[in-house]
Formats: structure tokens, sequence, C-alpha cells
């Protein structure tokens, strides 16, 4: 039998195990978050502009990139929130909460079934990438961190969609790598 699959809290970023209701370390849970967001999105589609950033042909674009990685990775689905996030939040638990909350998939796609990705961008300077549990056993963190970092630039420049176009690029050259090999299990 494997060892639980292990993954870190989007607030500490402490190591814990997929598991577990509360993060061990700082006590956060998907609740605290409920009460500290309101009510979720039941589904945004794959691009939601909050923050109104994105002019219609640029909105178009991201659109299009997005269903062309949904259609490299049917399993998954990969969607973009714009927004301004409140003072002190963390676009890390942000992006945990909604991925949990926000349905992008069927009902059924939780837990190791969901295969989902969602891409946090707060337009006063953060950015957070929550990938579904059913990734957990093919990207790493730092193929998310790698992702990220490719639109780093260009989401501190403004520069919404070229930075989303790098992240889904650097995402998409991960998850071919990734699904050529075969899927890690914690040991």
């Amino acid at each position: 039998m494997s060892a639980p699959l292990k993954v870190k809290c989007p607030s500490c970023r402490r190591e814990t195990e997929a598991t577990v209701a509360r993060c061990p370390h700082c006590r956060l849970t998907l609740n605290k978050l409920d009460l500290r967001f309101g009510v979720a999105p039941r589904h945004f589609g794959l691009l939601a502009d909050v923050a109104g950033q994105l002019p219609p042909g640029k909105q178009r674009k991201v659109q299009e990139l997005l269903e062309l990685f949904g259609k490299k990775f049917p399993q998954s689905i990969f969607s973009v929130y714009l927004t301004d996030l409140p003072a002190g939040t963390l676009p890390n638990e942000y992006a945990f909460w909604l991925a949990n909350r926000a349905r992008s998939n069927t009902a059924a796609s939780v837990g190791p079934r969901n295969f989902d990705l969602v891409l946090v961008l707060d337009r006063g300077g953060g950015a957070a990438l929550a990938a579904g549990y059913g990734l957990e056993n093919y990207l790493k963190e730092e193929d998310l961190g790698a992702a990220l970092a490719a639109g780093r630039e260009d989401f501190g420049a403004g520069a919404w969609a070229a930075g989303i176009g790098r992240c889904v690029d650097a995402l998409t050259e991960r998850m071919r790598v990734a699904a050529l090999r075969k899927p890690e299990t914690a040991s």
C-alpha cells in the first residue's frame, strides 16, 4: 500500500496529506474560506474577467486558447479568473477555494477524478494556479510554479492575455510530458 499523497496547504504552504480536511499546521479548512469569501460562483466558464481588464478581442483569444487546451486534454478544464481580490487575500487560498467550490466540470469530477486547473489573477499583483487532486500524480508543485513564472512578467505589466497565453503554453508542455510518463505515486 502506498503512502498518502502529499500536497501543500494553500495558506501556510507546508506539506500535508491531500485527504485531510484541515491543515494540521495552520488549521485552514474550506469552511473557513467559505466564511471569508462567501458564495462561490457555481460555474464561471473558462474565463471570468470580473475585473474587466480584457477587451472583447483579447477575451475571445484567451477563450479560444483555453478551448484548445481542453481539446488537447479532454479530461481537464483550464479556467481563468481575473479579479480584484480583497486586501490581505492570498491568491493561493482563493484559487484553492474556487477550485473546490466553483464547479468547472461535472459534479462527479471531485477528489481523485478532478483534473481541472484554475488560474486566479489578482489585479493587485498576485497569481495562483490550483490543480485538481487527479493531477497531483502528474504535475508537481514546480510544474505549476513554472507555468506561473512563464506569465509573471506579463501579469506584472497588466498584459493579462499575453501572460495567460504563456502560462497555458508552459502548462500544456508540462502536461504533454506528464501524459507520456508513468504517473508518480506517493512512496
